[in-house]
């Protein structure tokens, strides 16, 4: 489970932002991002929603959160952890205390209701109200997401999980496999540590090929790979990737063993998660129209976002001027909010 910058590799783009002058403020809704963002930004804002009442100035930039923003930190498990990342990033925008903002948020609403429920409704017009409030004060915003999100559920609500440590251990034994799911972190609730995504660990290389052979045999497994194919495609790094990987369908989720997954704590509500292929499609939501003379990509990622907003030329529309060239930044260029992403204004050299 990573819950902080331990695994970092490289540094990040926040980082390479505070080297060059510029002022960063990173809020999170969970304190286990805040953890990994606040790396080589010693002295920036960031501080979590989660945490907020422990913010302190040595190691958050910024104190006494909760009265400042004017209430106490929410629940983990709302969508009002969402909202106080976002009227913290408001406040902060109106008293000009950072140039680059990075506004992380929490899925919670968006596993717990399905889109057009009254609740995923309610949310998304109060998330629409405060990006609206940062576009008004002149920020240029960036929005995009981490994944989408889809039912796992079967026609009667029941969860379609697939236990695969629990059928691999049927066949090969109870110590022949360890399963991973990577979705698992301290907020487990809301999905019951339940994704469409696992690595399986092996323990004799020589069970390898027919355990491979059998996940990919499994009804609701859309791929199973080893974990070479699977870091080549995936583009992720072999040595951190596990024996096999396996991805489920759509409406389809893969847990460890039983016994691991806690599903009660899903309170009558059906399954809605993530990590599979099918929630790759995800939107990037830009502020300002685009007017850039390069060629457009043809298949965005969300880590694109930041060259979307940083990078490509686009158009003032109160002003229909074009911005070309080399862009610099300086202190009033204003937001990043990433689910997530604003970014600052900019003008040309």
């Amino acid at each position: 489970m990573i819950t902080d910058n331990t695994f970092l590799r490289g540094t990040t783009i926040l980082s390479l932002l505070v080297r060059r002058g510029v002022r960063v403020a990173a809020i999170t809704a969970k304190d286990k991002l805040r953890r990994i963002l606040a790396h080589e930004i010693d002295g920036s804002i960031c501080f979590s929603a989660e945490k907020a009442g422990d913010a302190t100035l040595k190691d958050n930039g910024i104190d006494d959160v909760e009265s400042w923003i004017g209430r106490l930190a929410p629940p983990q498990y709302s969508g009002e952890l969402s909202l106080y990342v976002l009227d913290s990033g408001v406040k902060l925008l109106e008293q000009n205390r950072a140039d680059f903002f990075y506004l992380t948020l929490s899925d919670f609403i968006q596993h717990k209701h399905a889109p057009g429920s009254k609740e995923a409704n309610s949310f998304m017009s109060d998330l629409d109200r405060r990006i609206g409030q940062l576009v008004d004060l002149g920020a240029v915003v960036a929005v995009t997401g981490d994944h989408g999100m889809s039912d796992k559920a079967d026609g009667d609500g029941h969860p379609n999980v697939i236990f695969l440590e629990d059928q691999i251990s049927s066949r090969w034994g109870k110590n022949a496999v360890k399963v991973i799911c990577p979705i698992s972190d301290p907020f487990v609730r809301h999905h019951g540590a339940l994704g469409s995504f696992v690595r399986v660990y092996v323990t004799s290389s020589e069970l390898l090929k027919p355990i491979l052979d059998f996940c990919k045999s499994i009804s609701g497994v859309e791929e199973a790979l080893s974990g070479h194919d699977a870091a080549q495609r995936y583009e992720q790094p072999l040595d951190r990737e596990g024996d096999i990987v396996v991805v489920s369908k759509k409406n389809f989720v893969i847990g460890s063993r039983k016994e691991d997954h806690d599903l009660s704590q899903l309170e009558g509500h059906r399954l809605r998660s993530h990590g599979g292929l099918s929630e790759q499609d995800i939107p990037l939501l830009l502020s300002q129209h685009l007017a850039s003379s390069r060629p457009m990509k043809k298949n965005w990622r969300n880590y694109d976002i930041f060259d979307l907003a940083l990078n490509i030329d686009w158009r003032v529309v109160h002003r229909l001027e074009v911005l070309p060239g080399i862009m610099v930044y300086r202190p009033n260029f204003k937001l990043l909010i990433r689910q997530k992403v604003i970014v600052p204004k900019r003008e040309s050299v």
